[in-house]
């Protein structure tokens, strides 16, 4: 269910933000997901674009590389699964 909401929001037709983000020329992020107290922000990254997911109480985040995005999504299932 994460993957279909993550997936709708981050392939939007392009806009002028999602440009910039994708040519590197933008800092900030778009926010594309908010739930739950799970916040998924799709940003500028050293390695190109990619994702910084925001949890819990005291501000914890990752940040994924939108290439690395489907081999963590697997991981989590398979987590979820143990």
């Amino acid at each position: 269910m994460l993957w279909l909401k993550i997936k709708i929001a981050g392939e939007q037709p392009m806009s002028k933000t999602y440009e910039q983000i994708r040519n590197g020329t933008i800092e900030e992020g778009t926010d594309v997901y908010n739930k739950g107290g799970i916040l998924i922000t799709k940003t500028a990254l050293r390695g190109g674009t990619g994702y910084q997911i925001n949890y819990g109480e005291r501000d914890r985040y990752i940040q994924v590389l939108k290439k690395d995005m489907n081999n963590l999504m697997k991981a989590m299932q398979t987590a979820m699964k143990s």
